[in-house]
């Protein structure tokens, strides 16, 4: 039944006290909603903070008014006039839900990148609502990455055979004062593909694609009481997400970041900060092997390393180290670059008739594990967690894994009616037991790099065939980082420990 006017109600006079009460009570230091009911028709004593939308619909409603702490929501499911900061024509049913709580979606999802859209996949075959925004047309259409995904992140989220990808079969490892040493396999032991068809290929495994909004961004972030208001603005328009849990899969620098305190932000010391050229090889170019190279030395990084990631014709070539030694160093990222382009075999050689499509830059964390990753009903994922390995900056498979990791927490909470920090703390512990070890003892590997220097460790490492296929096996993701090590170099181990 439609209303006009003031509003008739089959609330008990009991239950519209004890709604006006709570009205009346609420206040909240982030955003104050402080309302009253003046003759049947609601009214603010707050007219220039309180949240109004008209005929924005989100999913099936249009969240009219919202006192977060208080748990209350008004909904209309038709155009309202808001004259005087009153209702003019609403749903009456809406208003029976003020002692309740409404939201457009269970799980809203920030960001598309691998652990994004892991996460929605993952929701997608579990039947939880969500909704996933980012802010670009396309998934990972600008986001910047060297794109190698290893075999076992492929066999494990289903996605072998998509558009764009390469197989990878060797790696190529050079070290100062030595000669590149090559590590041929078998077998496929990963793909490189640009990020933008890795997005594609993670999109296609979704089935609920009307859930994925694209060219939005959010703009704010507010958690109180029972649910989470993410402000967003989309085709230009702003407009309120409310939703009982978010997973921010953002990025290095999360939104959350902002306006929820978590934990502090990863310093520059433990930043990274990487610099990459897409090329293209003229039609006349033999195509490139599926050879990932990588090349270590101060004259080539500013104490990270370089790489050549090649895709057929294509190739991504990319230098970068930690934020402070970038900042600290007298050449820029990109004379590293070049002076690799102009001096390193058989990249001089490859790429010599090649052109620079591209020329990008990123942030990446390398602090190895980074807690906590998650609040009162919010998680944070991939690269917003600190996902990322310190030693190689690979990151796509410890992405997609806490993105699955996610989503089951999130429905485990969802199930037992809340999402509070003790319902959310077995996230950690998940992707703690996962891949917690890659992170720790790549940054202990880390360290080493930087304090001994990559001479000293490459002699150290690449002395013998089976150290080097050791150390092949731990760059491809094909070993983990500890077992690499151990087996490796077990003698410098035991002097280091």
């Amino acid at each position: 039944m439609r209303v006009t006017g003031n509003l008739s109600y089959s609330l008990s006079e009991a239950e519209r006290a004890e709604r006006d009460k709570r009205l009346l009570q609420h206040t909240s230091e982030t955003s104050v909603y402080r309302q009253v009911l003046l003759t049947g028709v609601l009214q603010s004593t707050y007219p220039d903070k309180i949240q109004s939308r008209a005929a924005k619909p989100v999913g099936t409603r249009s969240l009219l008014f919202s006192a977060p702490s208080s748990g209350i929501n008004v909904y209309s499911y038709h155009p309202v006039n808001i004259e005087g900061y009153s209702i003019g024509n609403c749903y009456q049913e809406d208003y029976y839900s003020f002692l309740e709580m409404g939201y457009d979606t269970d799980v809203l999802v920030i960001g598309a990148g691998p652990a994004g859209l892991s996460a929605a996949r993952s929701l997608t075959r579990m039947d939880v609502p969500f909704i996933l925004i980012h802010r670009e047309k396309s998934p990972c259409e600008k986001k910047v990455c060297g794109g190698f995904i290893p075999q076992r992140a492929l066999e494990r989220f289903g996605i072998e055979d998509f558009s764009g990808a390469y197989p990878v079969d060797a790696v190529r490892m050079r070290f100062p004062g030595a000669e590149g040493k090559i590590v041929e396999f078998k077998e496929k032991v990963g793909v490189n593909a640009t990020r933008f068809d890795i997005g594609r290929a993670q999109l296609s495994s979704i089935d609920d694609s009307e859930s994925i909004w694209s060219e939005t961004e959010a703009t704010r972030v507010d958690i109180a009481g029972d649910e989470c208001l993410t402000r967003i603005v989309r085709n230009s328009e702003d407009d309120v997400i409310s939703s009982k849990l978010l997973i921010d899969a953002s990025g290095a620098n999360p939104v959350t970041q902002r306006f929820v305190s978590i934990r502090d932000r990863i310093p520059n010391t433990s930043m990274g900060y990487a610099v990459q050229y897409q090329m293209h090889l003229d039609s006349e170019s033999s195509v490139l092997r599926g050879v990932n190279d990588f090349i270590y030395g101060s004259e080539f990084s500013p104490g990270g390393y370089a790489w050549s990631f090649p895709r057929g014709r294509e190739v991504a070539v990319g230098t970068g180290g930690l934020v402070d030694r970038v900042r600290n160093s007298e050449k820029r990222v990109e004379e590293f670059l070049e002076h690799l382009l102009k001096t390193v075999e058989p990249l001089k050689s490859e790429l010599g008739n090649a052109t620079v499509n591209k020329r990008e830059s990123a942030l990446m964390p390398l602090a190895g594990i980074v807690r906590p990753s998650y609040a009162r009903r919010l998680i944070l994922a991939g690269d917003s967690a600190g996902h990322c390995s310190p030693i190689t900056g690979e990151g796509i498979f410890y992405s997609m894994i806490a993105g699955e990791l996610a989503a089951i927490t999130s429905k485990d909470a969802i199930r037992e009616g809340g999402g509070s920090t003790n319902q959310l703390r077995v996230y950690e512990k998940r992707w703690m037991k996962e891949f917690g070890s890659d992170l720790k003892w790549g940054l202990w590997l880390q360290r080493r790099f930087l304090r001994e220097g990559s001479k000293s460790m490459g002699s150290v490492f690449l002395r013998s065939k089976k150290s080097q296929k050791l150390i092949a096996e731990m760059l491809l993701g094909k070993r983990s980082v500890r077992n690499a090590i151990i087996r490796a170099a077990p003698g410098y181990l035991r002097s280091k420990i």
